[in-house]
This record gives structure tokens, sequence and C-alpha cells, in this order.
């Protein structure tokens, strides 16, 4: 701690670190506290503690009930968009029970047309979650304008304050949803020809619409499809602040419906994260969009900026669990220093709940390091310095945590974690304020996104991430759990920040720690392991029972609605056994492989009379299923590691994916990985017709899509499970016959067949 002003040493000289933490914990939950002995102050600042995280936890179980409205245009040109949003619900809604069990949604629909359609121009079905009577109502859903409608605009405003006032919004977390290819009324929104220049002839403004849906306490996204609607998009920003644009462009019917799924998906975790840590009050997040609108993205001319001096603090990263648990590690003495010269940006870039964030340039590095302060909004009546240490804490903690991770998985194909190295900036050119920052590199050249929050909810599931959420609840012993991971994501590694932790002890790591009900609560009950948890043989968490409570619930929703016909008007259906046809892929799978050393390949196999209901009842709970009813297509992408381990399920035979030559032990496969890139399988059905005889024959035809590769080196473990499996199945042994065939079934199907075919009678 050399070299420091002599103001720094005297204002750490006076910190008690313990003391104002718990203060400022009292503080922070509007509690008086008169006692100045620690352990008074422990025992209420842990009391207060209690009580503020029970009320979040309560909050954040009733933000995981959501309300989402389909707000659509639905004039001639919507077609592809209103099939889009039905197609997509029961992907959506599989994707958001997968990821985020907890969440409970109600789907519901407004459309609009324009003002000359009469008693067709809204159309109003209220929410529900018996999703299939979602699908049937959409299915009668039309695009069409009248004649009279020769101008481009549409009754957006009508539609918009229908959803907003007609329809019974109930839930904690609510979600607006408008898709739109033209904008309303009004030569404020538009230059093209309109029939009704003055405004909607109601009296309708986007002003008391918006309003209105402020009040409603309803979350607004946007799917835009055309750039007419962008001076509506500035409008609207102007009166309710930044709010997220989904790009919605494309007439195809297959990627539009993968569009509508990220973006009704998105729509959901988007407000879902903002409920759950900001509050139901859409006033404080719509506060903080318009606060978006004032920050300058660019960086400055730092030429004309001044240049500033302070020192720089950072805590030493702790060597061990015990030093990392032990709340005193995190003290005075640890702490290193530095001088620091730089030159700050006068606008934030960004800001969230808690923070904003400005450009920042290291002078006295060359070439010049850009890098980022944040700044506490709200730092209370106690010292500020204490805070921006417990963020330098809470950094040095997930470095500690990261670094392990990566030593662990160095040897396997993981990516790797890293978190910026938070430090502590205090500014000692401000004249008698000496304002305190936190300080860290810039992250660039790659998309910033949020993958999970601390209130348990996963807006960009990424398997690495979740395994390393659980890692670090096991590596702690069940002290604490590292979330609300944000940041970049490049090809081999995430670099995060910002990070928070769960901990058992609630006086550590700030108010976005929600103690041990918070790592129950919102960890633990809501992971599922994964491939990645496996291969770190992390302890399996034990939420079996919700978890098949879950997925039983969903697997019965959707065989119901599969017998129902929600898919498509008619399903072709026949009553033959699925294994059938499992065995059918591994067959003609298996006789594309070859045995030619380093030989890569992209082979594709058909089977040609292919059961639709066979096709959904085998890929339908799939996160990558995606399909169709306009075109009547289906599709299923299984990729990487994670892509292997799922086909050996689905299939039911753990080497489905390769064949061993019997004389050179060649071994052709399957490719998913190798050192470049992953590799997908694909399944695909499309519907096909034969006419004969004035008669027409409906069925399907299946291809997939793979690459092999072939390698002369076997593991010996997995040649002699390979063998073992196949050891209990009859075959010819003739010597004619012994060279040119081997086993590549676990069963045999038409025995199988014979079995099993009184259940098909």
């Amino acid at each position: 701690m050399s070299s420091l002003p002599p103001s720094l040493i005297a204002d750490l000289g006076e910190l008690n670190l313990t003391e104002e933490r718990l203060k400022r914990y009292a503080d922070e939950a509007d509690t008086l506290v008169s006692s100045t002995r620690e352990n008074e102050l422990r025992n209420k600042a842990k009391f207060v503690r209690g009580k503020a995280i029970s009320i979040t936890l309560n909050n954040i179980k009733l933000s995981m009930k959501v309300d989402l409205c389909f707000v659509l245009d639905c004039t001639g040109s919507m077609r592809y968009h209103i099939s889009a949003a039905r197609d997509c619900i029961l992907q959506v809604i599989n994707y958001i029970k997968r990821t985020n069990p907890s969440i409970e949604l109600w789907v519901g629909f407004c459309g609009y047309r324009d003002h000359n359609d009469g008693s067709s121009r809204l159309q109003i079905f209220d929410f529900t979650d018996q999703y299939d009577q979602f699908i049937q109502y959409m299915l009668n859903v039309e695009p069409s304008s009248s004649s009279d409608n020769d101008d481009a605009p549409e009754d957006v405003l009508g539609g918009l304050n229908a959803a907003i006032t007609k329809m019974n919004w109930k839930n904690n977390t609510r979600v607006l949803l408008h898709i739109g290819d033209f904008p309303p009324h009004g030569k404020n929104f538009t230059n093209l020809k309109d029939n009704y220049p003055s405004g909607d002839p109601y009296g309708l403004t986007a002003e008391n619409v918006l309003k209105n849906l402020q009040s409603k306490n309803i979350l607004y996204f946007f799917g835009k499809i055309t750039n007419h609607t962008e001076k509506m998009l500035q409008i609207f920003r102007s009166i309710i602040g930044e709010f997220p644009v989904f790009d919605l462009v494309g007439a195809d019917p297959i990627q539009l419906i993968e569009k509508f799924i990220k973006a009704t998906s998105s729509s959901i975790t988007i407000a879902v994260s903002l409920t759950s840590t900001i509050g139901s009050n859409s006033g404080e997040i719509y506060s903080l969009q318009l606060k978006k609108l004032h920050m300058n993205p660019n960086e400055p001319d730092w030429n004309i900026l001044p240049l500033q001096k302070g020192v720089v603090m950072w805590y030493l990263i702790p060597k061990t669990l015990n030093e990392l648990k032990n709340p005193k590690y995190f003290n005075k003495s640890n702490l290193s220093s530095k001088s620091f010269s730089f030159k700050i940006a006068s606008q934030p870039f960004s800001a969230g709940a808690e923070k904003c964030a400005y450009y920042v340039i290291d002078t006295k590095s060359n070439p010049t390091n850009k890098m980022v302060i944040k700044e506490y909004l709200n730092v209370g009546k106690c010292n500020p310095l204490e805070k921006y240490l417990e963020s330098v804490e809470v950094s040095s903690v997930a470095i500690f945590l990261s670094t392990e991770f990566n030593r662990i998985t160095e040897r396997k194909k993981i990516p790797k974690i890293n978190f910026l190295d938070v430090k502590l900036l205090r500014n000692g050119t401000i004249i008698n304020d000496h304002q305190y920052y936190a300080i860290e590199s810039k992250l660039e050249n790659a998309e910033y996104k949020r993958f999970n929050t601390n209130s348990g909810v996963i807006t960009e599931f990424r398997l690495t991430l979740e395994a390393f959420v659980h890692f670090t609840y096991e590596y702690t012993e069940g002290y604490l759990v590292v979330c609300d991971l944000q940041g970049i994501e490049l090809d081999d590694k995430f670099l995060l920040t910002d990070p928070a932790i769960h901990c058992i002890d609630s006086l550590r790591f700030g108010g976005t720690n929600f103690g041990e009900d918070g790592i129950n609560k919102l960890f633990l009950a809501n992971h599922r392991c994964n491939d990645i948890c496996k291969q770190l043989k992390l302890r399996h968490i034990n939420n079996d029972k919700v978890a098949n409570q879950t997925e039983a619930a969903f697997r019965a929703e959707i065989s119901s609605e599969r017998k129902r016909k929600v898919y498509v008007k008619e399903m072709i259906v026949w009553n033959v056994p699925e294994e059938i046809y499992n065995d059918a892929f591994i067959i003609l799978i298996k006789k594309r492989l070859g045995f030619n050393r380093h030989s890569v390949g992209t082979k594709r196999v058909l089977i040609n009379v292919f059961p639709e209901n066979v096709f959904v009842y085998l890929f339908q709970s799939e996160p990558s299923f995606r399909y169709n009813t306009v075109l009547r297509k289906y599709r299923c992408t299984f990729k990487g590691e994670a892509g292997e381990q799922r086909l050996k399920q689905i299939l039911n035979y753990e080497h489905w994916s390769c064949r061993q030559d019997p004389i050179t032990k060649t071994t052709g496969y399957v490719l998913f990985v190798n050192y470049e890139e992953s590799h997908e399988v694909t399944f695909s059905w499309t519907q096909t017709k034969l006419v004969e005889n004035n008669r027409t024959f409906q069925c399907g035809v299946v291809t997939c899509t793979f690459t092999t590769d072939s390698g002369e080196f076997v593991n010996e473990n997995e040649e002699k499970k390979l063998q073992e499996s196949e050891s209990h199945i009859t075959t010819p042994t003739t010597k004619n016959n012994q060279s040119q065939y081997r086993i590549i079934l676990p069963r045999s199907p038409l025995q199988q067949l014979f079995l099993d075919q009184k259940h098909y009678v």
C-alpha cells in the first residue's frame, strides 16, 4: 500500500468495513440502527436482510407468471406471419419449460386490420393456458383487407388499445409482442398515401395509448418486418423509451417460424428478468428505458477531454477455498494499489438498474488501453468506499472459481470461462470530492448478452454456463453459487462481468445475494444437469421429482394435442411401432458409413414412406424441432456432443453412429465434433402424394443428412462395449457370410413387431 495519497490513507484508516457494511444493509432496508456494537449490528442486519430476501423471493415467484399477447396486423400481406405466430407457440412452450421450468405462460391474441373492415377490424382471443385452444383459434384467423382499403397505414393504435383495454391482464409479468409491416394513420407516422392524414378517426394517439400501456404495467416488444414502421418506432421510443425490436423480415415460412420462436422466447425471458429484478411496476422499468435515450453509445473525442489522476485498488485473489469462504480475508491488509492516469467520457454509454457505465482510456498504457468504469446510481448514506470494495470482492471470488473451472476442463472440449478483473478507482482530481468507481477492461468485438440472472431466469441458454453455476455450488460445498452471468461469447471462451453471488452468508456480496433460500429456490429447484455437468462428474442435483413431473405433464399435453390434430388439420397417422423406424434409421445410416481413412463427406439417407405421426412422436420434444403447417414440413437438428448423446437416447442404441470393418478394424462414424467445428445431423419430413387410377395416396418422406469420417484407431473399451452389446443377437455364421455381415441392431425389428402386434390391432 505504498505511495498512496495521504487523503486515501486517512480514508482507509477510518474505514471499518464490517461496521459500514452492516449499517448499509440496514439502511437499504429502511431500518434505523442506533447500536455501534458489531454483534448487535450483525444480528439486526441478518434480520432485516432475511426479511428483505423473503419479500424479494416472493416477488420473483409472482413474476414467473406471464401474460403474453400477440398483437398482429391481419391484412393480406401478413399470411406467413399469422401462421408463424400459431406454429411457434408449442415450440416456445417447450423451450421455456426446458430452460425456465418456473415460468408459467398464458397466451392471447389481438388482430387488427383497418377502419373500412367493419366487424372484422379487430379480433380478440383472451389469455389461456390451454395452448391447443389458442392454436385452433389461430387456424381460423384469415389475412384479409377490405377492397376499399387503398392506403398503406393500418389501425395500429386501435389494435394496441384493444389489446390493452379489452384483454384480461392478470399476471405480474405482462408482455405485448406487436408485429406489423405498416404504421398507424397520421402524417407524423408516414409519408405514404393515407386516407386519415390527421390520425386515428376515433381520437386515439400514440401518447394516450402508450401511457395506458404503462399504467397497466405492460411491457412492449416489436417485431419489425419493413422500414415503413421506422418513424412509428421513433415516436414510440420518445414516449416509453428504448424497447427490444426483433427482425421478422422474410417470407420463407420455416425461417420465419424460427425467428418467431426466438423473438417470442426472448420477449418472455427479458420481461421476466426485468420484473423479477426491478419489480412488476413498469414505471421503474420504463424510467430506465427512457434513461437509455440519453446515453451516448459512441466513444468521445479523447483529445478534448481533460487528463485525470487517481488510484486503483484490488484484492489479492484467494488461493484456497478456505480463504474464499472467510469474509475477513477481504480486508484492508489484502488490498493492492497503484496510481492511475485516465480520461473519462462525459456521458454514460449504458445504464442498468444499479449502475451506469462510461468509456475510459488508460493514458499510461501503450497502446492506449480502452476500459469501462461503472458508477452506482445510489450508494445510500454510508461510506461509498465500502460498497465499491464489495463489488471488487465479488469479482475476486468469481475469478478464483472460473480459474478452477478452467483448470479442470483444460483437456476437455469445453469453452473457458473468464471474468474481467474489476478494480476500485478513486478519482483524486475532483477537489474535496473523491469520487469512487469500479473499473474493468472494455469488452469488444462481440455482442453483449445476459445469459442468466440472479432471479434464476435463463435468458440465453448455454450448457457451459449452466454447468459452471453448478460447479460453483459443488466446488464451494454448497456455500455459494455464481450467477447473473453476462458478457460476450467467443469461439472458445466466454468473457463475463458483473456477476452476482447467492451465498448462505446473507451478509456478504451485496443486495443481489438472496442467501440460502436463493440457492435453493432459484438454482437447485430450476437447474437441469446437462452433458457438461456429467463430463465434469458433478453430483446430480436431486430435483428429479420436479423435473419428471414437468416433463411428464408436458409430454401428456403434447400427446393430447397430437390426438386432437393441432399440428395440421389432417395428420397422416399409421399404427406402426416407432421402433421399426428407429431401426430403419440405424440400418440406413450404418450402410452409409465407409472405411476410407480420413475421408470426410456429407451423406444423405431417405425413407420414402414414413408416417407423419411417428416423426412427430420421435422429435416433438426437442428444442430444435421446427414445423410449418402451411408447407407441411418438419425438421429437427442435433449438433455436437450433446446432439450425439441425445440421439443415442432417442434411437435407444449406444452405437448407432459407428460401424467397424471386422478385418482392418477401421471404424466409420458419424462426425459430430472435430478440432475445427461442431457438425450436425438433420432429420426432415415432407409430405408427398402419389396419384394413380384416380386415387390419391398421401405419405411422407424423411431425409437424414449427416457428415461421416473414419479412422483406424479405436478405443478398446468402446470396442469391447460394442461387441458385448451385440453378443446376445443370433445371426448366421457360415463361412460365406461371416466376413460379409456385421450385426448392427440391438434387436430384430420384425421379431419386435410380431411380439407387439397385439397392441396395434
